[in-house]
């Protein structure tokens, strides 16, 4: 018999644990390549050379929060799923620019 304790992490968890892992890695690329932070707290960060520590730290937080709410709420889960549609749009976003600067789409 399973317990709360020992119920495995939801998969959409995991999901919005990679996709915010991937965004990271795709900021920093882009950063490194010239572009520009548009999350005002972010961009403040990269100024103050916090960046890398608040992005990552941001992105445990929510996950952290996300394992506490998800057995108890269902607009947790809710909103979880909706965190993950944002995610992937926006890693689709990092991808096209990255794309576009390969020249891949020429």
């Amino acid at each position: 018999m399973r317990t709360e304790a020992h119920a495995p992490v939801p998969r959409a968890i995991v999901l919005y644990a990679a996709l915010g892992l991937a965004d990271f890695g795709f900021t920093l690329a882009a950063l490194n390549a010239g572009g520009r932070e548009l999350n005002p707290f972010l961009a403040w960060a990269l100024g103050v050379g916090l960046f890398e520590y608040l992005k990552l730290a941001l992105t445990l937080l929510v996950c952290t929060a996300m394992l506490f709410l998800w057995p108890r709420s269902a607009f947790a889960r809710r909103a979880t799923i909706a965190a993950n549609v944002l995610m992937a749009t926006l890693l689709a976003y990092h991808v096209s620019l990255w794309a576009r600067a390969m020249h891949l789409f020429e």
